[in-house]
């Protein structure tokens, strides 16, 4: 190459990285925040959407990563709690005690009030409406764990872990809610999620301020029930016979087996993104609106998901458990063309991602740092400050980094064996000990771990306490 030649392509890489530094620090004006829209599925597996090469029909997700990024290293937690604590405040969940365990209906513990959450974030960056629609499952012990007191200005859902899906019942009472009181809507609880949000997007989208709309889908999350036009759509015979559960209650909302339930559960939930997606556009705010998607931990395989081919699955911090399929999609930002990262990336970065884009400043006493860290720079140039040497928390017993995965005292070499088949501890001394020395030091820094409590009981209509 001649030297005119490679002095003009020197001078287009300056330009383009000057680029991406003036979109990854140049902070938006009121007018033109982004609406952000995040999307929560629960229990999906690895293998359950098709751009992971899955036969559940799932176009809708799968437009978010062709149209926007997709993250091939997205880590949560195991189960449900640990990780929505993670989403709303940029921390690893041990640091308020929500660590080990989804939070059961005789849970005393919550999200703590003082905590400092994304929906206060945005609030405080001038974000007027802020709804979370959908499964809560942060606490119900008292009033004071309620998301309005986090944050949200409206709230729809449920509390609890589960719900029965034709009826909204858990533990023969009616966990479903408007605000602060019981809500008696009657349908499929993924269709009622959705068109909330639905509802929600079209008032907001009438106002100045740019909205946050949280959707934590209860789907496909067991009781494994779907509509019977969502099971005809995945090959349901009725005059075949009902898959057998176990001690079940119930009988309708079945199919053939579990994994033809457990996908027409899926493909209705991802109709009802399609429906949500679909108001963006018709309401012409598609363009400047962030999307996520993740789920919030790795399929159930017993109730019917599919990890394969990484191993296990919920519950479980090998891959299959905590590694899951994760979009976002900003087309004014830049987040388009269907890039795929496989950095270690995680839930405990969205907050301080949504942070850096919005420029919010915090409030006195409030914690100037986060576990997380912002993926501006992932997204726009794909190369993140720390990448080489990140080493994501799973758990009192499990740390991720780039090539290696430390859970239970075995050492996995990710880079030549991502599916976790051979321990090679003997083989690589220095490495385990290196990584045995962090998790313990991670692990004495955040875990913070109180006495479970199982004395409550659950309220009438699952009605928050205002008295402890």
């Amino acid at each position: 190459m001649k030297a005119p030649q490679i002095c003009l392509v020197t001078l287009l890489l300056c330009l383009l990285g000057w680029s991406y530094s003036q979109k990854v620090t140049s902070a938006p004006t009121k007018e033109q925040l982004p609406n952000i829209v995040l999307l929560l599925a629960d229990d999906l597996g690895w293998m359950d959407v098709g751009f992971h090469g899955s036969k559940i029909g799932t176009p809708n997700i799968d437009e978010l990563a062709a149209k926007g990024i997709s993250f091939d290293r997205f880590y949560v937690n195991s189960v449900c709690t640990p990780t929505r604590t993670a989403i709303l405040t940029g921390n690893y969940p041990g640091r308020v005690g929500l660590r080990f365990s989804a939070l059961s209906p005789n849970h005393k513990e919550g999200l703590p009030p003082a905590t400092y959450t994304l929906a206060e974030m945005l609030r405080d960056a001038g974000y007027k409406n802020r709804a979370c629609i959908g499964k809560w499952h942060l606490g119900h012990s008292h009033v004071k764990y309620h998301p309005l007191n986090h944050g949200f200005s409206y709230f729809y859902g449920h509390y609890g872990d589960m719900i029965n899906y034709f009826t909204q019942m858990r533990r023969f009472e009616r966990d479903w809610h408007r605000n602060y009181e019981t809500c008696y809507d009657r349908g499929y609880s993924t269709d009622l999620i959705a068109n909330e949000a639905v509802r929600f997007i079209e008032e907001s989208a009438e106002e100045e301020s740019p909205f946050f709309l949280y959707v934590p889908f209860n789907a496909p999350h067991t009781l494994l029930q779907a509509k019977e036009e969502d099971l005809l759509r995945n090959g349901f015979d009725p005059n075949q016979p009902l898959f057998k559960d176990k001690g079940s209650m119930f009988y309708y909302g079945k199919g053939n087996s579990k994994r033809q339930t457990y996908a027409s559960m899926v493909s209705n939930m991802d109709q009802n993104i399609g429906h949500i997606l679909q108001t963006l556009d018709r309401k012409g705010i598609r363009d400047n609106t962030i999307v996520i998607f993740l789920s919030d931990n790795g399929g159930d395989e017993t109730n019917g998901a599919l990890n394969k081919p990484l191993r296990a699955g919920k519950i479980a911090y090998y891959e299959g458990g905590v590694r899951v399929p994760a979009a976002i999609h900003w087309p004014a930002g830049g987040w388009t063309g269907g890039k795929r990262i496989d950095q270690v990336v995680g839930h405990v970065d969205l907050l301080p991602t949504l942070q850096e884009i919005v420029q919010s400043e915090l409030p006195e006493g409030q914690l100037k740092t986060y576990d997380g860290q912002s993926l501006q720079n992932a997204l726009y140039t794909e190369d993140l400050a720390t990448a080489e040497d990140r080493h994501f928390y799973l758990a009192p017993n499990a740390i991720v980094s780039k090539d290696w995965k430390l859970i239970n005292r075995e050492l996995f070499h990710l880079k030549e064996d991502p599916y976790e088949t051979k321990n090679v501890q003997t083989d690589y001394p220095d490495v385990y000990k290196k990584m045995l020395l962090m998790l313990d030091d991670l692990r004495e820094d955040i875990e913070i771990k109180p006495q479970d409590d199982l004395s409550f009981k659950v309220q009438p209509e699952w009605k928050m306490p205002q008295e402890e």
